[in-house]
């Protein structure tokens, strides 16, 4: 059994170098503000959240666009294939004055005015990859321009919703999320939690040395107005 184990672990290792080395050329990743882009973006995350999962009423939004008062207060991360598809995306929450969406709706364990420094803490949300490119380790990609960008913005702490499916995956990983409160019916039936990118940098580097080197393996070049991800 343990060789069997092996074997399969080994074979997934080769899976997702094989993407990760060739990843550029079937898939482009950049930040986006552009107007036009996002709209694209909300549309897809209408399909998603709203038809696919039901988990927004699609009777609030308009026009067959999902969006909110705290997209104006995101960076946007995108995927496009090589058909300049919206493949995956995901937004990281800045401060600003509408707080953040977590604070919204759980009672949390903590309190953010208290325990952080508003201007050092992100909050994940709207994580889609499209059902065709769900087994091709997009959701790993955009991790890694999470935190390559939190990196650059001094950001410590980052938040997130997440149900049973998705936490053990990400403590498997080596991603010590922390719940920080009880469950809620948001977007299904999920926990709020907090990822210290410190504690999260340690974890990797003594436990998974693999996965802490391709989250680090990255640049970021800046163009005004968009964040391009290439490998250094």
């Amino acid at each position: 059994m343990d060789f069997l184990k092996k074997i399969n672990r080994l074979k997934r290792d080769i899976e997702f170098w094989w993407f990760y080395k060739n990843f550029y050329k079937n898939f482009f990743f950049y930040t986006t503000k552009d107007p036009e882009e996002l709209k694209g973006l909300y549309k897809i995350r209408f399909e998603v959240y709203c038809e696919e999962y039901g988990y927004i009423d699609k009777n609030k939004t308009e026009n067959g666009l999902e969006h909110d008062e705290w997209d104006e207060h995101s960076e946007h991360f995108i995927i496009r294939d090589i058909n300049k598809e919206i493949a995956a995306s995901v937004r990281l929450i800045l401060d600003s004055p509408s707080g953040f969406p977590i604070e919204k709706h759980f009672q949390l364990d903590i309190d953010l005015n208290i325990n952080y420094n508003r201007k050092e803490i992100a909050e994940i949300s709207r994580l889609i990859v499209i059902s065709k490119y769900r087994k091709k380790h997009l959701m790993f990609v955009l991790l890694k321009g999470i935190y390559l960008f939190v990196k650059t913005k001094n950001i410590k702490n980052v938040f997130s919703v997440m149900d049973d499916k998705l936490y053990p995956l990400l403590i498997k990983l080596g991603i010590p999320f922390k719940k920080i409160g009880k469950p809620s019916l948001y977007q299904g039936y999920t926990y709020p939690c907090v990822l210290n990118v410190k504690e999260l940098e340690e974890e990797l580097q003594q436990n998974n040395k693999k996965f802490y080197n391709y989250l680090t393996d990255g640049i970021i070049k800046f163009d005004d107005s968009q964040h391009k991800y290439t490998l250094s």
